[in-house]
């Protein structure tokens, strides 16, 4: 794992686990961060998030393909290019006044390819919420987010601990 620099620019999200953050790397690329949370995260938690890494980084092109492992502040962090510097958790535009219903057809067309790819390359994306989907109103996309509660499919179904 690496201690890249990063320029933090947004804080987007935040839940128990994870920070999700948007910013720019090292060469000026606009990225978007997940870090774990904990201030001191355990060694159960570190060998899930590599895990985690691991199966992000076999995500089909289109999705949020994890491109780095490294740490933020001490913390570690899986980083993504940021092809929607635009958009927002879909939450936050819930709680701001909606979207407009005209967009919502395109929306969900965009995130049932998502989903169908993910699930064509084996992984089944358990976590769907408006905390775990972000938008970007001025291209109309949507991307969703958040791979902790993925699991493989196909065939048998994985156990946890894969």
């Amino acid at each position: 794992m690496s201690t890249s620099a990063y320029t933090v620019t947004d804080t987007l999200h935040q839940d128990e686990f994870f920070t999700f953050l948007r910013g720019m790397d090292g060469n000026g690329i606009p990225v978007f961060l997940q870090c774990l949370r904990p201030a001191e995260p355990s060694t159960v938690q570190l060998t899930l998030f590599r895990r985690l890494y691991e199966r992000m980084r076999r995500f089909p092109d289109g999705i949020c393909r994890g491109t780095t492992l490294s740490r933020l502040n001490g913390k570690p962090c899986i980083s993504h290019h940021d092809f929607h510097p635009g958009s927002r958790c879909l939450d936050h535009f819930l709680k701001e006044g909606g979207i407009d219903l005209g967009k919502i057809p395109d929306l969900a067309l965009f995130l049932i390819k998502q989903l169908q790819q993910l699930h064509r390359s084996g992984i089944c994306y358990l976590n769907l919420n408006p905390d775990t989907i972000f938008y970007d109103p001025g291209h109309q996309r949507g991307q969703l987010i958040d791979f902790s509660l993925t699991q493989e499919c196909g065939g048998e179904m994985a156990s946890p601990e894969t």
